[in-house]
């Protein structure tokens, strides 16, 4: 993880509020060169095992579901593990990929025999759908196939993991420079290894490739052993158990200072006993003192994860990320991130998040769906788009084409919309269409869930699915009355569009569309 290393170490060297103290670094390294501390993988046996693929299925939904539990003060990872633990050894089918797809809230909870909601409980459901999603169509439903691909190598999983399961990509942008940390992945290599003994699923030739896993309890235990310093600022933070912002300069300086210092500590420990120790022992020591000191003050972040379009555009997600709100009309994680993909690939990147950061919040979702009809009718019919489609009554094919975007297919110009005579009989079947990349969509596999707009007459009277509005330009003699003509429901001053005049206010003047108010 070479990614995770060079980042955090420029990080490390850029920081304002955590200082990685080599004074510290000599301190402990000098305690350990002697007897390097071990701590087995399941040393309170709270974990489910088995010694075959349902512990890979096991350890996969248990670090999906690994973060965030100090906003409940009842709630550790011990009651994540056990209770997934005794879930699986009541219903071995528990944890099947169809299954994952369909758990609620409420049902989570009960599994995990807690009685009240779990801290970012609407997001843990949105993973385990994610994972049980993902599994199903790309590793025939088995974490264990996922492993298996990997061929022995751990830094190959986790790229596996991040470039297949957007809820796994843990990274952000700090001062500039992207930022990466990928926790959650290399737990689930470092588990592997752990409870399979570096053998079987377990087996890693590269698993020293794998850094420290950065959370909010090992830095707080490398500050009691003096190895991170923080400023007065960040300090006062914690001491008052006020929450740091996800993805804020003291967040991410935390977590990439404690990958630096760990790798720190780890090379001098070898270059003063030539002992080689893995990071991931390091990290497995800190942890287990950490929790054995619950006084332990941490820093405290709600883990706020990235929106699936920031995900697949590779950027920081915060809380105020612009593009989270425009996603929420598409309920399938993977969908959001097929529309954000097509939509960065047809306007650029920065002109599509600059015609959602040009108008209100609450007008954002509008402006993205209409963008993302008017990319995909543009695309089908590149002369007239989607409102040359909306006008000859051919509305189905901009919706179908929408439909074919987020389900990860290719859209490709109609030859009806190009002058081409070499028209098929069904050319309106989307499938014929449309060449789909994903063979898995026309399979059994599950269907897509999200929010499907109405369908429509082959006559589209209303233009309110565009969430604009359009007023024909009229030709006339000079200093004639421009004829009132406009569409019922839309009044001049309506918000869904302006109209505005250039030039000699007594000329008829072409009207410009202001689509965004």
């Amino acid at each position: 993880m070479e990614e995770v290393r060079s980042t955090s170490a420029w990080v490390a060297s850029h920081a304002s509020h955590v200082i990685v103290d080599s004074s510290g670094i000599e301190k402990v390294a000098g305690s350990m060169k002697d007897a390097i501390p071990k701590v087995e993988w399941d040393f309170e046996g709270i974990h489910y095992f088995d010694n075959g693929p349902l512990t890979v299925q096991y350890l996969f939904v248990l670090d999906a579901l690994n973060f965030c539990f100090w906003p409940d003060k009842d709630l550790s990872y011990d009651h994540l593990a056990s209770g997934l633990k005794e879930a699986l050894q009541n219903d071995k089918s528990a944890f099947d990929a169809d299954k994952l797809q369909m758990y609620s809230g409420p049902e989570l909870r009960k599994m995990l025999k807690w009685k009240r909601p779990l801290p970012l409980e609407d997001e843990r459901v949105r993973l385990i759908h994610e994972v049980g999603l993902v599994l199903e169509r790309s590793f025939e439903g088995k974490a264990s196939k996922l492993v298996e691909s990997c061929e022995n190598s751990a830094a190959k999983l986790i790229a596996l993991i991040t470039s297949h399961f957007p809820g796994f990509r843990d990274h952000t942008v700090y001062k500039g420079h992207q930022v990466f940390l990928y926790k959650r992945a290399q737990i689930f290599a470092a588990d592997l290894w752990g409870a399979f003994k570096g053998q079987g699923y377990g087996e890693f030739n590269d698993i020293g490739s794998i850094t420290m896993f950065a959370d909010y309890i090992v830095p707080a235990v490398l500050q009691q052993l003096g190895v991170l310093r923080y400023s007065s600022s960040l300090s006062n933070i914690i001491k008052s158990n006020s929450e740091i912002g996800s993805g804020s300069e003291e967040e991410v300086e935390l977590r990439a200072c404690s990958v630096h210092a760990v790798e720190e500590i780890r090379e001098l420990i070898y270059r003063k006993s030539g002992k080689q120790v893995l990071s991931v022992e390091l990290d497995l020591w800190l942890w287990s003192v950490g929790i054995q000191y619950p006084a332990l003050q941490h820093h405290r972040k709600k883990k706020e994860m990235s929106c699936n379009g920031c995900r697949v555009l590779r950027k920081g997600c915060s809380d105020n990320c612009i593009l989270r709100p425009c996603l929420q009309w598409i309920e399938n994680p993977e969908a959001q991130g097929h529309a954000t993909i097509f939509l960065a690939k047809f306007f650029g990147r920065a002109g599509l998040m600059s015609f959602i950061s040009a108008v209100p919040e609450n007008q954002g979702p509008a402006v993205f769906r209409s963008l993302l009809f008017e990319a995909a009718g543009r695309t089908v019919n590149p002369v007239n788009g989607a409102v040359g489609l909306l006008w000859t009554g051919n509305w189905q094919v901009c919706q179908e084409a929408v439909e074919t975007v987020l389900c990860g297919g290719a859209l490709r110009p109609l030859p009806e919309f190009i002058g081409s005579d070499s028209v098929a009989d069904d050319a309106w079947n989307c499938y014929d269409m449309y060449k789909l990349q994903d063979p898995d969509l026309n399979s059994g596999s599950k269907v897509l869930k999200r929010h499907h707009l109405p369908d429509e007459p082959a006559k589209i009277t209303q233009l309110a699915d565009l969430d604009i509005s359009l007023m024909p330009c009229f030709h006339s003699k000079k200093n004639s009355p421009l004829p009132e003509k406009r569409r019922h429901g839309s009044p001049m001053d309506s918000e869904e569009s302006v109209t505005t005049v250039c030039g000699d206010q007594q000329a008829i003047e072409p009207k410009l569309l202001n689509l965004f108010k």
